[in-house]
């Protein structure tokens, strides 16, 4: 056998720019595919923090006048009465077990709050005096006189109600004026 002549010469330098270029291209492209993977779980947890926080709300915008609509006033628009005088009654309660007495106090109908509470500190005194500091209530009937609603009101005291038998601590008549949709004022039956 013949040995064929196989000479060696040493590598040329043409192939390694390539191979180096190669290696480059593919260490650039994984890089940036690191940096996009990165990018995309840091925008998940802010959006996915953003909405439990609530700071993403829709915006709904009224077609015939392309202003946008108030979420709260187009919840209440999709109630039906009973509902919305419950909502209103519940505004009003929620201010008052949060402590925030002039909020409760800005629903009451200025008449009212002249014939009984001519000041803020006269009606903290009354709801401090008269109202459980947990608020929890039993709706009773809603009957409509014309653009007034009175409803019943069961103030119920929990602290010495048991599981056969709860404990009505007050009932009172609640008056809600209804303007328009979330536009409202009341009164009660002062004692």
């Amino acid at each position: 056998m013949e040995k064929e002549n196989v000479r060696s010469t040493p590598m040329s330098t043409k192939g390694k720019p390539n191979d180096t270029k190669k290696i480059s291209l593919l260490t650039i492209g994984i890089i940036i595919v690191v940096v996009l993977i990165i990018a995309l779980i840091i925008y998940g947890l802010v959006a996915d923090k953003r909405q439990k926080d609530g700071d993403t709300q829709q915006t709904v915008i009224d077609t015939n006048t392309g202003q946008a609509v108030d979420l709260e006033l187009l919840e209440v628009y999709r109630m039906d009465e009973y509902e919305r005088i419950r909502y209103y009654f519940g505004k009003y309660a929620k201010a008052l077990e949060a402590g925030d007495y002039e909020s409760a106090y800005n629903l009451l109908h200025k008449d009212f709050k002249g014939e009984y509470f001519k000041t803020l500190e006269d009606f903290t005194k009354y709801v401090q005096r008269k109202y459980l500091p947990i608020i929890s209530v039993e709706y009773g009937g809603v009957v409509r006189l014309g653009a007034y609603y009175v409803m019943t009101i069961n103030f119920l005291d929990l602290f010495n109600s048991t599981d056969e038998e709860t404990v009505i601590a007050k009932t009172q008549k609640f008056i809600i004026y209804e303007n328009n949709y979330n536009d409202f004022v009341m009164s009660f039956q002062a004692e």
